[in-house]
């Protein structure tokens, strides 16, 4: 009885699910609507997650990104450009999101054609890429950034750091043709 009046256990008990691990089912699901480019149906799974999960800022942060990737994908700037806004206004982007997040930003910036802009993102989402073969191709379009503003210099150095990342001869071979054409 005395937790009724606890504004903590309120919160807790006012929230519409309580399995921790429906969540990522979730967003499991709305990911796969994504990879099937039904981008549509995936940003409305992820909408739907940021209502049903509100009082989980990590869950709503992951959605939020996912949904700007859609909208990127759609075509539809101004839409991916005011959920970003929303995820900045949100506040800190929770640890493990710092990656997806710049590479997100990055996305758009660059379907936008501003490669100026996007070289930070680009950057900080090749070093928190979670993967090497992700790493790899961030790497690769940093190189194709700036060689789009003009700095053979910097596109040189990004394409030869791909060949230091144990990469399979396909990618090893494009990124020395660059270097080349550098």
């Amino acid at each position: 009885a005395s937790k009724k009046n606890d504004t903590k256990y309120q919160k807790w008990y006012s929230q519409r699910e309580f399995n921790p691990f429906l969540r990522n089912s979730w967003l499991l699901m709305a990911k796969a609507e994504y990879q099937n480019d039904d981008y549509l149906k995936s940003i409305s799974t992820f909408s739907y997650i940021t209502r049903l999960f509100s009082n989980d800022p990590e869950a709503v942060a992951e959605a939020r990104i996912w949904m700007v990737m859609a909208y990127g994908e759609l075509g539809w700037i101004y839409e991916a450009e005011d959920v970003l806004k929303k995820i900045e206004l949100a506040g800190a982007i929770p640890k493990g999101l710092e990656g997806e997040f710049a590479a997100a930003n990055a996305n758009l910036l660059v379907r936008q054609k501003k490669f100026k802009e996007a070289i930070p993102y680009l950057e900080k989402a090749a070093d928190k890429a979670e993967s090497q073969r992700q790493r790899i191709r961030l790497k690769y379009l940093l190189g194709q950034a700036y060689e789009k503003m003009g700095n053979r210099t910097f596109a040189y150095k990004a394409y030869s750091d791909i060949g230091g990342l144990n990469t399979p001869y396909v990618f090893e071979m494009n990124a020395k043709l660059k270097q080349a054409e550098n």
